[in-house]
């Protein structure tokens, strides 16, 4: 349980949301960063390069880190469309999986807005390797969220 210290006063602020929640921390563990679109106006990228920890048994690529890498590039690509003042969630997640990726690949994943709302986004997207080949294809419904739950949401 956090002391009153920890809380905020109850008139302060809201925090102020970063221009990209979609970077730091989780990114980081996993070694994801972001690259440029491959097209202007479309949506930023996400690269990783696969290493021994991104593995499961067979010197696979474990299934979450190909779900974790096509999330974080959708989540991207619809927040960069998030109306101002919110930020989003994601409500869906879809993921199919075609080949396995291996240590030493360069993946990459790509794709592009489908919908963008008052209230949600589709997103679709693939990872395919830095030669092309496809490893796994999703898609992803997202919740825009004001970022002041004090502010109501005009949607």
């Amino acid at each position: 349980m956090a002391s009153p210290e920890d809380q905020p006063p109850p008139d302060s602020a809201p925090t102020p949301v970063p221009a990209d929640l979609s970077y730091g921390g989780f990114w980081e563990l996993l070694g994801m960063v972001p690259l440029e679109p491959a097209q202007p106006g479309g949506p930023s990228r996400v690269k990783l390069v696969v290493e021994p920890q991104h593995l499961r048994s067979l010197g696979l690529m474990h299934g979450g880190v190909t779900a974790a890498m096509l999330d974080s590039f959708m989540g991207r690509a619809a927040f960069a469309h998030s109306p101002p003042g919110h930020h989003l969630v994601t409500l869906q997640l879809n993921v199919h999986f075609v080949r396995a990726a291996r240590v030493g690949d360069t993946l990459i994943a790509d794709g592009e807005v489908q919908h963008n709302g008052r209230r949600t986004a589709v997103v679709r997207s693939e990872l395919r390797t830095d030669q092309g080949s496809l490893i796994a294809t999703g898609s992803g419904t997202f919740m825009h969220l004001p970022t002041d739950p004090q502010t109501p949401d005009r949607s």
